[in-house]
């Protein structure tokens, strides 16, 4: 029969295998503290203007004017962002030319930056048409607009093919 303390650590090796508990908030949170100005792009976006998915995860389309990137990592390192090899976000000193989406794992779910959406010139595109969506807690993000944006449409077929998409852009 394992000891007491054979089953704590069983629990917890468990417990750090398994991906965080996914909370939107947080990650909005973190975001707002800095001032950072984005906009919502991808499954999240959708989920918000009415699509029926699940998603463990939150996209974004950042400002990259000025200081925005450095208070893009100023908030993801407040959430304990990591890129899948475990270093540091990095997200103002990061080729985009090279690099177009940075994909990172938080300790409130997933965060990719997509900088500039394919068949976007990037967040001053989206921003014109973006909408305000109050989802509690204080937080009304800027989420891509359905009408210019099919990724964030709640119709199936509209996001296969949208550059808007996550899995589309990059």
């Amino acid at each position: 029969r394992p000891t007491r303390r054979a089953r704590q650590e069983h629990v917890m090796a468990r417990k750090q295998s398994q991906p965080p508990r996914f909370d939107p908030y947080a990650i909005l949170k973190a975001l707002e503290r800095e001032r950072v100005a984005y906009i919502l792009v991808g499954a999240f976006a959708r989920v918000l203007v009415g699509a029926d998915e699940i998603t463990r995860g939150v996209d974004l389309t950042p400002s990259t004017r000025g200081d925005n990137l450095e208070r893009v990592d100023r908030a993801m390192e407040a959430i304990g962002a990591r890129r899948p090899d475990g270093r540091e976000p990095n997200v103002q000193g990061t080729d985009y030319s090279r690099e177009p989406r940075v994909e990172l794992a938080t300790d409130h779910g997933q965060v990719k930056l997509i900088p500039e959406p394919a068949g976007t010139r990037g967040y001053d595109d989206l921003r014109r048409d973006a909408e305000r969506q109050p989802i509690g807690q204080g937080l009304r993000p800027s989420v891509a607009s359905p009408a210019t944006s099919p990724a964030c449409s709640p119709v199936p077929t509209a996001r296969k093919t949208s550059p808007y998409c996550s899995t589309c852009a990059g």
